[in-house]
């Protein structure tokens, strides 16, 4: 029915936000490592690069935990509409 086919597609949909940002939170994660590396010593820009790995660590852990609720969502409702194949 309709809802089978909107469940499936917000499964695609949730599946591919989740998996952009995973990669982009892995993508900040080496850029702050690049930029600690380069940062020659200058507090502020190694401040700045410590930002940067902060933030994206908060980042990827707010992926997991979504990814994590809408499970448990999921088993509470008893859906059997797959979001990671």
């Amino acid at each position: 029915g309709i809802f089978d086919s909107f469940g499936k597609l917000a499964g695609d949909i949730i599946a591919i936000l989740m998996s952009v940002a995973f990669i982009l939170s892995i993508f900040f994660v080496i850029l702050g490592g690049i930029k600690m590396v380069t940062a020659s010593g200058d507090p502020k820009k190694l401040a700045a690069a410590g930002e940067v790995i902060k933030y994206a660590i908060i980042g990827l852990a707010v992926t997991i935990l979504a990814f994590v609720i809408i499970q448990i969502i999921q088993f509470f409702l008893k859906s059997n509409i797959p979001i990671v194949q």
